[in-house]
Formats: C-alpha cells, structure tokens, sequence
C-alpha cells in the first residue's frame, strides 16, 4: 500500500504525469479497490463507487483512509451521517493537515445517510 501511495504523491504532486506512468498507475489502482468499476470520460479514468463517481486517485485515498482507520476520518464519516446540516464547510482540520482523511470520512458518511 505504501509503495502506491508514494507513486500516487509523485503523480499528483509533483506534476510528473507521462502516459506510460499514468497507466501503470491505473492497473495498479484496478487492484487496490478491484471492487469498483473503471470507466473513461471526458479524456479522465474515473471510478463508479457507492459514494459517486471520482477520478481514480480519489478513489485510492478513499480506500486508503478507510482502512487506516484515523481518527479524523471517524469524526467526518460520523458528521457526514447524523449531522441535522452537512456542510461541507465544517470541517475543522486546516489545509496541510488531516483535512483529506475528514473529507473521506465525510463523503462515506453522506453516501450511507438513511
């Protein structure tokens, strides 16, 4: 899991993005979260989950940040299911920080409201 996630930092952030890359990027994505569907549009692989339709590294975070488990994670899926009003904006983690892993935990939390 680490090994992909290095890779998935290099690809988003340092603007590194050569075709060959890209697509060994996306089979190996195919693996982690085998349980979802693959589909191109508009030129963009994006994932068809439970939770909506993201480009593929979402999906990968997504994964990742459920199976760590944080507990920034836990406050956002816990807030994205029983807030009374799900904002978006109250998240309390600032950028640089665990503000992601809130946000996952958020939208799994929305996805599963009853």
């Amino acid at each position: 899991m680490d090994y992909l996630y290095d890779r998935l930092q290099q690809y988003i952030f340092n603007g590194f993005r050569p075709k060959r890359v890209e697509k060994q990027l996306i089979r190996e994505a195919k693996d982690f979260v085998s349980e979802y569907e693959f589909f191109w549009q508009g030129g963009l692989c994006l994932v068809r989950a439970p939770y909506g339709n993201y480009i593929w590294h979402f999906a990968v975070e997504m994964k990742q940040e459920q199976i760590g488990n944080y507990k920034e994670f836990r406050e956002g899926y816990k807030y994205g299911k029983t807030s009374p009003d799900p904002l978006r904006d109250n998240n309390p983690y600032g950028e640089h920080s665990r503000h992601r892993s809130w946000d996952c935990g958020y939208i799994l939390g929305l996805s599963q409201r009853s």
